[in-house]
């Protein structure tokens, strides 16, 4: 079995660039980014779908809490909001809520943004 290549970064695509450091990222695509559904988003909800790819680390599966984005987006009800409009527009699905304090809500990816 061939082993996994790391990503290696130029100096100025991240700030920790030691000795080519592996660092976090996410993949969007063209077709995504030029996608009507993508630029309707307002801009917290961009950020906010950017930081869900970033904390998912390649999973299509993912864990959420409000904890997590109140120090990159603001307040809840922004959050809340940013939430609701990519439902809506077909980019996260919801899977599970929690009720519980201390665990997040489990979202996943979704294509239907496509065809929205």
């Amino acid at each position: 079995m061939a082993k996994k290549k790391q990503k290696s970064f130029k100096d100025y695509e991240c700030c920790n660039y030691q000795n080519e450091l592996r660092d976090n990222y996410i993949s969007l695509t063209k077709s995504m980014l030029l996608h009507k559904n993508y630029l309707s988003l307002s801009p917290n909800s961009m950020k906010l779908y950017n930081y869900m790819k970033l904390w998912a680390c390649g999973k299509k599966q993912f864990k959420y809490s409000y904890s997590l984005a109140t120090s990159c987006i603001g307040s809840r009800t922004t959050i809340y909001r940013s939430i609701l409009e990519l439902e809506k527009k077909g980019f996260i699905e919801r899977v599970s809520v929690s009720r519980q304090v201390g665990y997040g809500t489990i979202y996943e990816f979704s294509n239907k943004w496509q065809t929205l």
